[in-house]
């Protein structure tokens, strides 16, 4: 009886030791998950946005769909991390003060009119308005402008959207979407984004008198024709039916597309079209080389410029978006390279998806973009990856291209301390 109960007592110390054990582990095990969960969520964002910002996958463009599930830059859990602080509070550093100061004082003496966003190693320098754009009532960075044929850039920016999701490829053909226009099975895409396709429309001979989008689709169709050359030429139409493009392939309107993959995704605050514009836009009203205010703007004119200069935004949305390409957001670096590059242009250009691309007296390079609507001017001079920029908009046209001398002039005194540390990204 007695070793029974040792026995007994054995078979419960046992039991009992196994059961603090199993209480030990369980503790131990939600300790470590607990512990993996935090950091999870203290690691994650920045190793999904590095993962981002630095893909490289490769893309083959067909001239038609295929079964891949399409996917825009905020599906892939993308965030835009922005890499210059626009907010005119935000202090200058030192080092860069000096030549903000000056360069304030020479806007100031020449009296521009405008607002000025002059950024260096990705650290704004200044952000200022000048003449009658001062006096509007709202902080620079509060204020919009027409963006004029700038906007093709962003015509560019979703037709190269359209080749990554293999919707379209730089071979595409014109006749594949529109075969009345002569010629357009040997005009491709790569050729309108350069310019080089011969297509023209007569700009002295617009209509005036047009209802909706479709009254200019028609007229475009029906009056666009192609002059064979081995020089490039510039002619907005091919923006314009880049522009056609893009919503016959996605069935939405160009509008409702550009909203879909740029401003959504970049959450951009001050970009919108002609549409929208109300008392909130804050666009600074413009003036003409006479120094008249330009009058109210027609429906039409705006109708006309589908693609190519009907949208307004702010100089920080701008230089936003140009980053955002320079960092790989909307897609594989190399695609981006062999969108923008005009290295295969035929004939040779230096112009590309709105883009011109040029060397400063030190032979580096650097792109440059320009418009004119109504009154606006914008301006934009920016290096490779979009590290150093000058993005002057305009409310005053000069048509002495001053406007663009200053705006390069500015460029110039941000670069040059820093000319040999340009880097190559597109």
């Amino acid at each position: 009886m007695k070793q029974s109960r040792i026995n007994y007592d054995q078979i419960q110390y046992k039991l009992a030791k196994q059961k603090k054990l199993t209480i030990l582990f369980f503790l131990t095990g939600v300790l470590l998950g607990v512990s993996a969960i935090i950091a999870i969520f203290f690691f994650s964002p920045t190793l999904l946005t590095g993962s981002m910002v630095h893909q490289n996958k490769k893309v083959e463009a067909t001239t038609s769909s295929s079964n891949k599930p399409e996917k825009t830059a905020s599906q892939n859990n993308q965030k835009q991390i922005t890499r210059t602080t626009f907010n005119n509070k935000t202090p200058i550093p030192l080092i860069d003060q000096e030549l903000g100061k000056q360069i304030d004082q020479e806007l100031t003496d020449t009296k521009v009119s405008g607002t000025i966003l002059a950024v260096k190693n990705n650290q704004t320098v200044l952000y200022e308005s000048y003449g009658s754009a001062r006096e509007v009532g709202w902080h620079p960075d509060e204020s919009t402008y027409m963006l004029a044929s700038i906007q093709k850039f962003y015509t560019a920016l979703m037709i190269m959207e359209l080749i990554e999701k293999d919707k379209l490829s730089l071979d595409t053909t014109l006749d594949k979407f529109y075969p009345e226009i002569e010629s357009g099975q040997q005009i491709t895409i790569n050729q309108m984004l350069s310019m080089t396709s011969g297509l023209y429309l007569d700009k002295n001979n617009l209509p005036t008198k047009l209802k909706d989008k479709d009254d200019w689709e028609h007229f475009v169709l029906t009056n666009t024709s192609y002059q064979p050359s081995d020089s490039w030429s510039y002619s907005f139409v091919n923006y314009t039916l880049l522009a056609m493009i893009i919503e016959k392939v996605t069935d939405q309107s160009y509008e409702e597309y550009f909203t879909k993959t740029i401003t959504e995704p970049l959450q951009l605050k001050q970009t919108g079209f002609y549409q929208d514009i109300d008392d909130n836009t804050h666009l600074v009203p413009a003036y003409l080389p006479n120094g008249n205010k330009t009058k109210k703007t027609p429906n039409y004119a705006y109708i006309r410029e589908l693609g190519t200069g009907n949208m307004w935004i702010s100089p920080q949305d701008f230089l936003t978006t140009v980053q955002a390409v320079a960092d790989g957001f909307f897609g594989d670096l190399a695609l981006t390279q062999s969108i923008w590059n005009t290295q295969d242009t035929t004939p040779k250009s230096d112009y590309r998806s709105g883009l011109y691309h040029k060397k400063d007296s030190n032979d580096q390079p650097f792109l440059f973009a320009h418009g004119i609507f109504r009154g606006y001017e914008p301006s934009v001079f920016f290096n490779n990856d979009a590290s150093t920029a000058v993005i002057f908009f305009s409310n005053d046209f000069q048509d002495d291209k001053s406007n663009i001398a200053k705006g390069k002039d500015i460029y110039n005194q941000l670069l040059t301390p820093i000319v040999n540390e340009q880097k190559n990204n597109f």
